[in-house]
């Protein structure tokens, strides 16, 4: 899925994205990673009901993992001293 900045600053994910994973519900394996909560994914969609019904193809089926912290390479770059961004 591809993420396109808008006029206003947000990110939409264009309607290609929402083809791809109507087109793969229940036919293929989709991967995909996100580091947004769901119940934020209505801000990058033009419509709530476009969100809602692609996270509902994305979900029926899913194997959902959710991690917390810092990525592999946040840590890594702290601690060579490389980044300069707080942890939250």
């Amino acid at each position: 899925m591809t993420l396109n900045s808008s006029p206003c600053g947000e990110h939409v994910l264009d309607v290609g994205s929402f083809r791809v994973v109507a087109a793969a519900y229940e036919r293929r394996a989709l991967g995909i990673a996100s580091h947004w909560p769901f119940d934020q994914w209505g801000r990058f969609l033009p419509e709530h009901t476009t969100a809602v019904s692609l996270l509902d193809r994305l979900l029926h089926h899913a194997n959902v993992v959710v991690t917390a912290g810092d990525s592999y390479r946040m840590r890594e770059a702290r601690a060579k001293g490389g980044t300069t961004l707080n942890k939250t």
